[in-house]
């Protein structure tokens, strides 16, 4: 008689699925039903009847008493844990044989641990411990514009990174920066909608492509604190610093539209900003439009500005946007100067 209910009950093969089927026969009910009298889910019940796992003696009682029907004559039960002393006999022979004998001193168990490690160990490595390999592609606009994305709204940690969009407006520009990431580095991204805010996250677990983020410029963690800014090859090279603008500001950027009153006339004067906490990355995003012929003006050290529509018009045809919620702004600036209007109301 066993000690326990949880203790395991060991039936001939073919055994405990007839007893099962037959007791569910008995009660009448379905198999949900009968899980939730016996305390267990329909998982676990489905499991005993398909023999994956024996079921335990308490179990058993139960549903002897529910269906009505004479316990099973003649079963062997083990303790819930009686395999652990199989294991541990096992693991232990594994042992002695790796490290050569067991002794009490923890030098000398290290010191064969490090030996089997340097000769087998380190050669030996599951699959999974391997870092999964991604493409690494040659510096380019496209990959410039990936790292102006990070920089906006990017952020790694030591295995993976992401990237925080908003899910109702950003939705469209999403699949086109997912479709990008899976050209770029052959891998596909996965999403992410969370439910207790309005965003999706990109999102690319790959320590490898971490590794290569990290040689563009890009760092893992708080890229404020640490300074973000272009990195330098992509500063020197003015194809790539378009392409790396674009990235920043269809991420943390905007287009918007300042009102003034004049005559009591309303007027809507067009205005595109980049913002960033980080002085660095706004001085350099203020160099850089320099450096193409603009206008930057800097407002409450946090946002970078043109404000000049002749230039906002050059900007939406030179540099331009990838994001469609930005590209659908920049074409009604151009009907607008199309009309010959000074302001958009």
């Amino acid at each position: 008689m066993p000690e326990l209910d949880t203790d395991k009950v060991f039936f001939p093969r073919g055994e405990q699925e007839r007893f099962i089927s037959r007791a569910t026969r008995a009660t009448g009910l379905s198999t949900a039903a009968l899980a939730d009298k016996l305390k267990i889910s329909s998982r676990t019940l489905r499991d005993w009847r398909r023999e994956k796992y024996r079921m335990n003696y308490g179990a058993l009682s139960k549903l002897c008493k529910l269906a009505a029907i004479p316990h099973p004559k003649k079963l062997e039960t083990k303790p819930q844990y009686h395999h652990l002393k199989v294991a541990g006999q096992k693991g232990g022979r594994a042992t002695i044989k790796k490290y050569g004998g067991i002794k009490c001193d923890p030098e000398y168990r290290h010191s064969q641990w490090k030996k089997w490690w340097n000769q087998k160990g380190r050669h030996n490595l599951p699959p999974q411990s391997k870092p999964l390999k991604i493409r690494q592609p040659k510096h380019s606009p496209e990959l410039a514009e990936f790292v102006g994305i990070m920089i906006g709204d990017g952020g790694m940690s030591k295995r993976q990174i992401t990237i925080t969009l908003n899910r109702v407006d950003d939705l469209e520009y999403a699949e086109i920066v997912a479709t990008m990431c899976e050209r770029l580095f052959s891998v596909k991204p996965s999403y992410y909608h969370r439910p207790d805010c309005n965003v999706v996250n990109i999102v690319i677990s790959r320590s490898s492509l971490v590794i290569f983020c990290q040689s563009l410029g890009l760092v893992v963690g708080d890229k404020i604190r640490q300074n973000v800014r272009i990195p330098g090859w992509i500063r020197s090279n003015d194809k790539y610093l378009s392409r790396c603008l674009r990235g920043i500001f269809d991420t943390d950027g905007g287009i918007f539209f300042e009102k003034h009153v004049i005559n009591n006339k309303s007027y809507s004067y067009p205005r595109i900003a980049f913002v960033s906490a980080s002085p660095p990355l706004i001085q350099d995003i203020e160099h850089a439009l320099k450096k193409f012929g603009y206008s930057p003006k800097i407002r409450n050290n946090k946002r970078v500005q043109l404000e000049k529509k002749d230039e906002i018009v050059h900007y939406s045809k030179s540099i331009g946007s990838s994001n469609p919620k930005h590209s659908k702004k920049f074409k009604k600036i151009l009907e607008g100067c199309e009309s010959g209007l000074s302001g958009l109301s």
